[in-house]
């Protein structure tokens, strides 16, 4: 029954993911299914983060920083997001 109650809430939660722009970072390899996210979010960024555990942030400050920067300069410029200017 949980199991049910959990797979509703997450595709209410995907569904308005989707509809805005989703940055996914993680520690040097995916976790779970990258492919099968890609296919539930349009617009998708994934990146790794080599040589970062679960502090991505603090582990790997610049390179985090660099990568949010590039994913915000880019949802700015895409036709498909309404930026309040």
């Amino acid at each position: 029954e949980n199991d049910g109650i959990f797979r509703n809430e997450m595709a209410t939660l995907l569904k308005a993911a989707d509809e805005k722009p989703f940055m996914a970072l993680w520690p040097g390899r995916p976790i779970g299914n990258p492919e099968k996210l890609r296919e539930m979010l349009v617009f998708l960024r994934q990146e790794p983060v080599a040589g970062a555990g679960h502090f991505l942030q603090l582990e790997q400050p610049a390179v985090t920083i660099a990568l949010l920067r590039a994913f915000l300069d880019d949802v700015e410029r895409d036709p498909r997001v309404n930026v309040p200017s």
